[in-house]
């Protein structure tokens, strides 16, 4: 079993590596600044429940959810972010690197800021991933 990494780094890490768009947008595990107003990819930890795999508990099961959270201030460049994310994500979807065995795309919300100016349009993709570690004994 390959060792595992920070699953938010290699989700991350994904993106950056087989990102196709026109634009390249700044890639992080923090968040959207406005300040710098330009495109950002954020990816977060939502929760990840842990239950035990195999005969004796031998592997624990970790089933994460993860949000990919795409901002721009334009409601076009979004949209292909959006779309660029889950095809990455279906293409990567059996091997997505560093130990994970399998990620999906869950759902996606948009939680457009149109109260502030420039407005900012943001979507939330939830992934969600599993992966295997040895059981602390």
């Amino acid at each position: 079993m390959t060792a595992i990494e920070d699953p938010k780094v290699t989700i991350l890490n994904l993106l950056k590596a087989n990102w196709t768009l026109e634009f390249t947008p700044r890639f992080t595990t923090d968040w959207f600044d406005r300040r710098a107003r330009s495109p950002t990819v954020a990816v977060q930890h939502e929760v990840t429940p842990v239950r035990f795999a195999g005969l004796g508990g031998v592997r624990r099961r970790h089933d994460g959810e993860y949000a990919v959270h795409v901002f721009s201030l334009s409601p076009d460049e979004r949209w292909k972010m959006k779309e660029e994310v889950d095809r990455i994500i279906q293409a990567k979807r059996s091997s997505p690197g560093t130990g994970l065995e399998f990620v999906k795309v869950l759902n996606w919300v948009d939680l457009d800021e149109v109260d502030v100016s420039p407005k900012i349009y943001h979507s939330r993709i939830l992934a969600g991933l599993v992966y295997y570690k040895a059981s602390a004994t």
